[in-house]
């Protein structure tokens, strides 16, 4: 087994719990903005966040969309689906929910136990992650993951984000690492672990939704506690 000394984790779905977390800003959304109006169910709703959401950040990654349009448009093209059309609605969502959702508490499953055995084993713990900085601050703070990790690197604060490969050179070089000690965790296949890969650095694919793939990977688990059989 190879001496890591170097842990980058993802943050979003790899250890908060962005699925459960969304879902209940959005639950509150709904029922504070009649949101019944518009949607025939609240599924109907939350799925077509997460559909044009994941869209919208693939265009943001790829440099193909601000970030500020990424936070308004996913309401918006959430409300053009269903044949209404309001702006300002949209704006009072966006900032209702980013309001909500990152004071939000819920974790991956096995979370906390696997940090602390980590801090106990000495490694060196830290962050990589597409999400806004100020966002995710907000996260590892009412979450209080915030003393495990040396630094958080964002997107925001590098210039670059996952897949791309500079991400993940600026993070090894800002920390003195050397690629071979180093390992990163995530729970995205193409961003966390394809690029990680394109880098030199090994992966450990944390799939608990089971998901079939043909990808060469250094690792693959489906609990973060699984992370002991590595680690």
């Amino acid at each position: 087994m190879k001496k890591y000394r170097y842990v980058y984790f993802d943050l979003d779905s790899t250890l908060w719990d962005y699925e459960n977390n969304a879902t209940k800003a959005l639950s509150v959304l709904y029922e504070k903005y009649v949101l019944e109006k518009y949607f025939q169910v609240f599924a109907q709703f939350r799925m077509l966040f997460f559909k044009y959401n994941e869209i919208l950040w693939e265009d943001y990654r790829e440099g193909r969309l601000q970030k500020d349009l990424l936070r308004t448009r996913r309401f918006e093209m959430c409300f053009n689906e269903v044949g209404f059309e309001d702006p300002g609605l949209s704006e009072e969502l966006n900032t209702e929910f980013l309001n909500i959702s990152p004071r939000s508490e819920a974790l991956m499953p096995g979370t906390l136990e696997i940090l602390e055995y980590l801090r106990e084993k000495k490694y060196r713990l830290f962050i990589i992650t597409n999400g806004f900085t100020h966002i995710q601050k907000l996260k590892i703070k009412h979450t209080g993951l915030e003393g495990f990790f040396e630094k958080m690197f964002t997107s925001d604060n590098v210039g670059a984000h996952k897949p791309h490969r500079s991400m993940f050179d600026y993070c090894i070089k800002s920390v003195h690492a050397k690629k071979a000690e180093s390992i990163m965790i995530g729970d995205d296949l193409k961003v966390d672990i394809l690029g990680a890969k394109a880098c030199g650095i090994d992966q450990v694919y944390y799939n608990p939704s089971k998901l079939i793939h043909s990808e060469v990977i250094t690792y693959e688990i489906e609990h973060l506690l699984d992370l002991k059989k590595i680690l």
